[in-house]
């Protein structure tokens, strides 16, 4: 994508009436995501979400996922209130807005700034 459309992008991204919260984690990369889906799941539980869409990232990975969600979820997964499943970004479009908040979140600066008002919180888990 060239830096034109990256800031049109970006700039609608932060016109539309969407919160983001970012979670960073350092170390292995699997080991990070997997510490950052356990914190949100938390965080989501705790305002009653009803649902979390993930991008699939094939099935070994999505089963991963569900490990780690099924954890957090706790030993009676039905009463949270929460379904979990992984999507292809065509079977849900919007799951191209993490990727490109995460984009502009991890390019820092002026890209950084250009999203900030779509980033209700960010959260750093430090190293994992």
């Amino acid at each position: 994508m060239t830096d034109p459309r990256r800031r049109k992008t970006a700039a609608a991204l932060a016109a539309a009436p969407l919160r983001c919260w970012v979670y960073l984690g350092r170390g292995e990369p699997e080991s990070a995501r997997q510490v950052c889906l356990a914190q949100l799941l938390t965080e989501l539980l705790a305002v009653q979400c009803q649902r979390l869409v993930i991008e699939s990232r094939g099935s070994s990975d999505d089963a991963r996922d569900a490990r780690t969600l099924n954890a957090a979820l706790g030993p009676t997964p039905s009463k949270s209130g929460l379904v979990h499943e992984h999507l292809r970004p065509y079977e849900d479009p919007l799951l191209w807005v993490p990727d490109a908040v995460a984009w502009c979140y991890g390019a820092g600066g002026d890209w950084r700034r250009r999203i900030a008002p779509l980033v209700q919180r960010s959260t750093d888990l430090g190293a994992v």
